[in-house]
């Protein structure tokens, strides 16, 4: 289902954090952390499309697509390398064809690619769109 399509892009990103032994403040939607404003922090955001019905009935298949939003702030007047840096190493993990599952859900990376650096909120912020695809099962009950 969707939820475990999100937890396995969830779970990408821990996985590629943890190997890069980044300490970035990682804040998803509707989290009551607030960032510090001194440190580099990643924002995520599950942005699914509508799924698309394949076939019909209970145990029919849908096709669900989106974005898996990952927004790097770093702090004004730091400059963009470290920005730049973790852009190109997302940029080398999530490649087209790679494929991550979760709890038997499986997700499909298309594309990864980032957008214009912008001041928002004191930081200097990249945002780097990961697009995807994945096969939903409908539950029989």
């Amino acid at each position: 289902m969707s939820s475990k399509a999100r937890s396995a892009l969830v779970q990408a990103f821990t996985n590629l954090s943890t190997a890069q032994g980044w300490d970035y403040q990682l804040i998803t939607e509707n989290s009551p952390q607030k960032p510090n404003h001194d440190k580099t922090w990643i924002g995520l955001t599950y942005i699914p499309n509508l799924p698309f019905v394949v076939t019909l009935g209970d145990g029919g298949e849908d096709d669900l697509s989106g974005i898996l939003q990952l927004d790097i702030y770093v702090p004004t007047g730091s400059g963009e390398k470290e920005a730049l840096d973790i852009v190109d190493v997302m940029r080398s993990y999530f490649t087209a064809g790679r494929r991550f599952e979760y709890s038997g859900q499986e997700v499909v990376i298309q594309n990864c690619g980032r957008s214009d650096g912008f001041i928002s909120n004191n930081f200097f912020r990249i945002p780097v769109s990961v697009i995807w695809y994945s096969r939903l099962i409908r539950n029989i009950n």
